[in-house]
């Protein structure tokens, strides 16, 4: 059977209308839903000191709302590329600067005593799981890829027989999952430091 020409321009005009669509309209709302996201997230903090609960003077909540803004600022620059790009450049040349960056922004919150330690790294862990999600949502690469660990982990879950609130699970795992995630640490170094600059 013979494809005719006039198919082929009109599958490639298809896909150039659905690239278009999903860089220049689809991209812009998940940008804008992960800064809504970061939002909500520093008026969690903000409401936490406003209740009195940590001064807004205090390093801990400072460094975490410095954290939250630079992520704002550079929302538009998270992405599994440049997470994937700063993870390989990392393993070529190997350098401990972002992991220093950020155990220097979370030290204060590691010295508060261990329930504000625990609130302020949820919003922390919060702040990574977004970041996670919106490279996530912004990769349809990764979409086979979290199937096939999701279709995993549920298979591993109902072999072990215990079956627990998915809640209870990404609570567990959050705190561990930010640090493991590669590249996603880095990014968030990077933006900590283009704020500084």
């Amino acid at each position: 059977m013979i494809v005719s020409y006039a198919t082929y321009f009109r599958s490639t005009a298809a896909l150039l209308v659905l690239w278009l669509l999903w860089y220049y309209g689809f991209m812009d709302l998940l940008v804008e839903d992960f800064r809504q996201r970061l939002f909500r997230i520093r008026d969690k903090l903000f409401d936490y000191a406003a209740q009195g609960n940590i001064s807004f003077d205090d390093p801990a909540y400072t460094h975490l709302r410095s954290m939250l803004n630079s992520m704002l600022r550079f929302a538009h620059k998270v992405t599994f590329c440049r997470a994937l790009l700063a993870y390989t450049y990392n393993v070529i040349r190997p350098s401990d600067q972002a992991a220093k960056e950020i155990e220097r922004m979370l030290e204060p919150i590691r010295s508060l005593p261990s329930e504000k330690k625990l609130i302020l790294l949820k919003f922390h862990a919060e702040l990574l799981f977004a970041m996670f999600m919106y490279v996530l949502k912004r990769s349809p690469a990764l979409w086979l890829i979290a199937g096939a660990l999701i279709v995993c982990i549920a298979v591993r879950t109902i072999a072990r027989g215990t079956l627990r609130k998915l809640s209870d699970i990404l609570s567990e795992a959050l705190p561990i999952l930010g640090f493991h995630i590669p590249g996603i640490v880095l990014i968030e170094a990077q933006a900590i430091e283009g704020d500084n600059h």
